[in-house]
């Protein structure tokens, strides 16, 4: 557990180093990875004490059901007890370590050949994320050179949320990006970690989500797919099973990059602009792996915690626990021979009933985005004329058939000729239909679900794609290495998965641009969302306040943008200002919030004297005016109140 802290902690700190932050020495590292230990020992009790069932010293179970409880106890001693995530990183802290103190029988100082090599995997999964997320951190790393960031847009809105849970300037505030207003309870987990990091690093909200939140995400998981494909490998198999599981979904070309090459289910791109999805897939990986030894030996206690950390996964990513849970429902069932039965039963009648109903469901909208709105693909211009043949509705099989090949690339084809391999030769247990239960269970799901609360009509339908890749690479990765050890010598058989894994990684080589950029969205209208202007004037502007602003401070961003959905610029100058706004991205709240702090800004903008201005701003608890734009505010035509001035950007003291 130390050398796995001791070296979380150096990665954390380089990659924040990389990400541009400064002054990270010995005193950072060894903060950061203390942190980490206590993650660590999270994991570990739940290994021992839930988990004891699997391998000792399996430090990719302990460190993704750690991150996964401890985002969640973090998430909840902070909305409980109205604390920053750092405050609640020290109350946690606290349990963990009385915990380990009261059961240190169970924990050795000794590091033995064992431990060494369980270490294998853990620098493998790094080793992975830190390739995979080196662009991103470059990109913010440089920003004050290059001028703009080469991000999805979202990720300053993943900043603003991790500064609401970690700044103290937002303590008991509510919403970063609209203070003293509710912050919502919806899947926001993922963040607190991140969070707790931010007065130790003295980082920024941006840097915070994008050398923290999405390497940690990515890291958890590969390190509950090694878990997960140790657990369901055969015992002499489990060594290399792990292993290549995690190399093949690093390998592997990206589905937006063969085949179908539809962006809209870009693996990569979907990690990258929603982080939170690895720490929800860990959560229902960890899950899995409970509910496997359920199946297999009817532990009770494994029962609960399947049931636990599926429930965890819906401060993770809630679309996640809604392809899930039925998926999950499935194998339960299928694990009691009655229902077995009449599943048989009724089997082709209920296949025939889903074909003749998909005409008439209501999913043409969704099926026309997909496949006609993402161009381009490698299929442009087939389902338009299909549609003109046949028209919408009887479009939609095909459409819907097309779904799956886009979503799990080559897996479409690789997964299904395994299993049935494998129903041939071996009798299946419940478990080994979870992918087959999570596809058919996603089908439906695109067919009926409703928008989401936001109004987004593709989250449910979308956002969990990732996760039917991940767990369908587990279980063929699984299959394969079962079919081959069947099948050659073992010696073969292990020079024919070098051979496959090195010439992938000459693929990933010679298309070196397309690998590294893979998190790049493919689609035309992803471009506007991608490469954000990011001025050295706002940078400077943000800068200067980061220094300057005080506890409970608030500032607006003016002129304020009124069509705003997506981040705009006061969500920007927030993420690296690290202050709360008094309003920003209004579209996204309600209009009886909204007006009155519309009319409150109206009269500042509006107002001809400087004193006046400041006034009307400190009665609604503004302390900071921010001008963006370039033209003076009517109060201060020559900027002579100004605190900052720099190009387009200005600031204004209202205290």
């Amino acid at each position: 557990m130390l050398a796995v802290s001791a070296f979380l902690g150096l990665l954390s700190c380089a990659m924040m180093r990389q990400a541009g932050v400064e002054g990270l020495g010995a005193s950072s590292v060894l903060t950061v990875g203390m942190g980490w230990w206590i993650v660590l020992a999270s994991g570990v009790l739940a290994q021992k004490f839930l988990a004891a069932f699997l391998l000792d010293r399996q430090f990719t179970f302990a460190i993704s059901a750690g991150v996964v409880l401890s985002s969640l106890a973090l998430l909840g001693l902070s909305e409980a007890l109205w604390v920053s995530a750092e405050t609640a990183m020290l109350i946690w802290s606290a349990v963990v370590l009385i915990l380990v103190v009261w059961y240190r029988q169970n924990f050795t100082i000794a590091l033995g050949f064992k431990d060494v090599e369980s270490l294998v995997p853990v620098a493998l999964c790094a080793a992975f994320v830190m390739v995979w997320s080196w662009n991103s951190l470059i990109n913010v790393g440089q920003l004050m050179e290059t001028g703009s960031v080469s991000l999805w847009a979202d990720c300053f809105i993943h900043a603003t949320t991790i500064l609401q849970y970690g700044e103290f300037r937002t303590l008991n505030r509510g919403s970063f990006e609209f203070v003293d207003t509710a912050r919502p309870l919806y899947h926001f987990g993922s963040y607190l970690i991140p969070a707790a990091t931010l007065r130790v690093a003295d980082i920024s909200g941006l840097q915070a989500a994008v050398a923290l939140h999405l390497p940690i995400g990515l890291f958890v998981m590969f390190t509950s797919t090694h878990a997960l494909a140790t657990r369901i490998a055969p015992p002499p198999l489990v060594g290399v099973t792990g292993l290549l599981a995690v190399t093949l979904l690093f390998v592997l070309p990206d589905t937006s990059t063969y085949g179908l090459a539809n962006g809209w289910f870009g693996l990569r791109w979907m990690l990258f602009s929603s982080p939170g999805s690895g720490y929800a897939i860990a959560g229902v990986l960890v899950s899995l792996i409970f509910l496997s030894e359920w199946l297999d030996r009817r532990n009770l206690v494994a029962l609960m915690a399947a049931g636990a950390f599926a429930a965890m996964v819906f401060e993770l990513r809630a679309h996640m626990l809604v392809w899930y849970l039925p998926a999950m429902a499935v194998c339960l069932m299928l694990g009691e021979p009655r229902i077995v039965e009449k599943i048989h039963q009724y089997r082709s009648l209920i296949a025939v009933a889903a074909l003749a109903a998909l005409p008439f469901a209501s999913v043409s909208h969704y099926l026309w985005f997909v496949h006609v709105g993402n161009e381009p693909t490698a299929y442009t211009g087939l389902f338009t004329r299909v549609v003109t043949l046949v028209g919408q509705g009887f479009a939609a099989p095909l459409g819907f058939a097309l779904l799956y090949p886009g979503m799990l690339g080559g897996l479409a084809i690789t997964y299904p000729l395994m299993w049935f391999w494998r129903k041939k030769n071996h009798k299946p247990r419940p478990l080994d239909w979870f992918p087959l239960a999570l596809a058919a269970i996603a089908g439906v799901i695109i067919i009926i679900a409703p928008a989401a609360p936001n109004g987004d009509q593709f989250e449910f339908k979308h956002r969990a794609f990732v996760l039917l890749y991940v767990v369908t690479l587990v279980w063929t990765t699984c299959l394969t290495v079962i079919w081959m050890d069947e099948k050659f010598t073992k010696v073969h058989a292990a020079w024919a998965v070098t051979a496959f894994v090195i010439a992938l990684s000459i693929l990933g080589l010679v298309h070196m641009d397309q690998f590294m950029n893979a998190d790049r969205p493919k689609f035309n209208w992803g471009q506007q969302y991608i490469n954000t202007p990011i001025s050295k004037d706002l940078s400077a502007a943000a800068g200067f306040m980061r220094q300057h602003a005080k506890s409970k401070d608030v500032s607006i961003v003016m002129p304020v943008d009124l069509n705003a959905r997506a981040a705009d610029d006061a969500t920007r100058f927030a993420s690296l200002a690290n202050v709360p706004m008094y309003l920003s991205r209004i579209t996204m709240f309600s209009k009886s919030a909204t007006e009155p702090r519309l009319r409150v800004y109206e009269e500042i903008r509006n107002t001809l004297a400087y004193d006046d201005a400041r006034k009307k701003a400190k009665l609604n608890g503004i302390q900071w005016l921010v001008i963006k734009d370039g033209s003076a505010p009517r109060f201060d035509q020559r900027y002579q109140h100004a605190v900052f001035k720099q190009g387009d950007w200005a600031i204004y003291s209202m205290n």
